[in-house]
């Protein structure tokens, strides 16, 4: 009996130390039903408005780092992360692992810069790469008579004396869907977004 009570203290304990470890301001993935949080704790980072005189713990910690909740005068209002959809990156800190960290942006808002801060909102992109060409072939329609070049005579426009000339459009390549490159990863997935393969978490934040 002893030792069933003193186990079933520990795991009380452990249970407690690990909600006070977590601090005002902290995040964590949820994977449950929202509405069963306990809302004097926890909140989903769905970028909704707290009134400050309500919430002074938690807007001491991210103050107006994601806005004003729509109260930009009086300012008694503070907008909670909107973390819905996104992927979380650490801040870059001088590390440069975040090469456009200073183009960082305010969520909502990308005219305004907010650079490498916590809050800051960075959109999608692809790195600048470039596609090796194995060679192709452009028509051409060789009717103009000016100058003189080599020909082996196998079409009479191009024959000395006509230079031929190219009809060639701008000069880009049209791609179609791309292919199974034989890399040994199939066929590639389309979609009109770049992103790893993902589940689904609310994220929520500690209030209190």
């Amino acid at each position: 009996m002893r030792i069933i009570i003193y186990f079933t203290f520990i795991l009380i304990v452990n249970s407690s130390f690990a909600q006070v470890q977590i601090p005002v301001g902290g995040i964590v993935p949820y994977a449950g039903d929202p509405s069963l949080l306990d809302k004097s704790q926890w909140v989903v980072c769905d970028g909704s408005a707290l009134k400050i005189s309500e919430y002074l713990e938690l807007f001491k910690a991210i103050r107006w780092n994601y806005g004003y909740g729509n109260d930009t005068v009086s300012r008694s209002y503070f907008s909670l992360p909107d973390y819905r959809g996104v992927f979380l990156r650490g801040v870059d800190q001088g590390k440069g692992i975040d090469i456009d960290a200073k183009t960082r942006s305010l969520p909502g808002n990308m005219s305004v810069i907010l650079g490498d801060k916590v809050g800051s909102f960075q959109s999608d992109a692809l790195q600048k790469h470039n596609h090796t060409d194995s060679g192709h072939i452009h028509k051409t329609n060789a009717t103009a008579a000016i100058g003189q070049v080599d020909s082996d005579n196998s079409d009479e426009k191009a024959a000395p004396p006509n230079s031929p000339t190219a009809s060639i459009d701008l000069g880009y390549a049209r791609l179609g869907d791309p292919a199974d490159s034989k890399t040994g990863a199939g066929k590639p997935r389309l979609s009109l977004e770049t992103r790893p393969i993902n589940i689904s978490v609310y994220w929520i934040v500690r209030v209190r």
